[in-house]
């Protein structure tokens, strides 16, 4: 809130920011591992 009041904008919009921010650093922190997971099979249903 105090970006806001001093710089302008919402604290929503500053909050975002640093959401999207965040994100992209941990992205980049963890590509390799991320790149490791093998993802999940959808389990088959039941007839």
């Amino acid at each position: 809130m105090r970006l806001a009041a001093t710089l302008g904008g919402s604290a929503e919009s500053w909050l975002h920011m640093q959401a999207q921010y965040d994100l992209a650093a941990s992205e980049k922190a963890l590509k390799q591992v991320i790149a490791k997971i093998q993802p999940l099979e959808a389990a088959e249903e039941a007839a």
